[in-house]
């Protein structure tokens, strides 16, 4: 039987970037998020994954030791600051104006509602904490955000998580009875250019006591849908984690600016052009490249 989650080390950037390319397996079921230090981050959404993330909007409030409860009312809190400073900033308020408003003031039990969805989007793209979990739909666009960062840490990995979108789809809510607490939604890209750029989708579970990464949810997922029905073993792997040594990130990020994928496509203004010349510094050639 496939693993549920598919692992593998690759130790070459070339190699790295031809296994996340469109082509073998059908690469466009999945979604894609890079991580710089595989050995330490855990796929936790910026809302509970540490304290530093809130220190700006709620010094004190650390999610980890907070209740679910508490969790929800915190986040919908930011969500209703960020919203209200939009609207008096003057800027275009994103999604249903009256669902939102009604949403952000509690009339909604459940967190996050659908109609805020557009909001925390735009919030996640300006650091605002959320339970939104970033993902692209373009494996160089993962492969570009894993190989920022590339000073320090040479004895680490790199890698970049893909998550079946087929599987979440079928699994991902309720199938045979099994109630299951993943969701995966997009949002508008009209009113958010660094989504669109980016190839931005988004995860996120609603009601969990506990904070569990979203690899521990999807094997709970596969678990006890496998309790009614075999067929979810077609579906195999739910997600993978395609890692690579550190040391090559200049190399990575030399061999993604040569494919169009730097700061100059990822971020449509003058902050992208910035981040651009900034990361030509830090690439450098394979050597097996130069060798050729």
């Amino acid at each position: 039987m496939p693993a549920i989650i598919e692992r593998q080390t690759i130790n070459q950037a070339r190699g790295f970037i031809d296994a996340l390319r469109p082509t073998g397996n059908p690469l466009e079921r999945w979604l894609f998020r890079g991580v710089a230090n595989a050995d330490r981050y855990v796929l936790l959404p910026s809302a509970h994954r540490d304290e530093a993330a809130w220190q700006a909007f709620k010094p004190g409030f650390d999610p980890r030791h907070a209740s679910e409860a508490a969790r929800k009312e915190a986040e919908r809190e930011l969500a209703r600051r960020f919203y209200l400073t939009l609207d008096k900033a003057g800027f275009p308020l994103p999604g249903m104006a009256p669902l939102t408003k009604a949403a952000l003031h509690g009339v909604s039990s459940s967190w996050p509602p659908g109609a805020v969805t557009d909001l925390l989007a735009l919030a996640q793209h300006y650091d605002v904490p959320t339970r939104l979990l970033d993902w692209t739909d373009r494996g160089l666009v993962g492969a570009y955000f894993a190989a920022l960062k590339p000073h320090g840490e040479e004895d680490s990995h790199l890698a970049v998580w893909a998550l079946s979108r087929t599987f979440t789809r079928k699994y991902g809510l309720v199938s045979n009875g099994v109630q299951t607490t993943i969701h995966l939604v997009s949002a508008p890209r009209a009113s958010n250019p660094n989504l669109h750029a980016q190839g931005g989708q988004f995860t996120y579970c609603m009601d969990l006591e506990t904070l569990r990464p979203l690899d521990d949810v999807i094997e709970e997922i596969y678990r006890r849908v496998r309790e009614h029905t075999a067929d979810v073993d077609s579906l195999l792997p739910a997600m993978r984690c395609l890692r690579m040594p550190r040391s090559e990130a200049k190399h990575l990020l030399y061999l993604l600016h040569e494919e169009g994928v730097s700061g100059l496509s990822m971020f449509p203004d003058l902050s992208g052009v910035a981040k651009h010349i900034r990361e030509a510094t830090w690439c450098e050639r394979p050597t097996e490249e130069l060798d050729a």
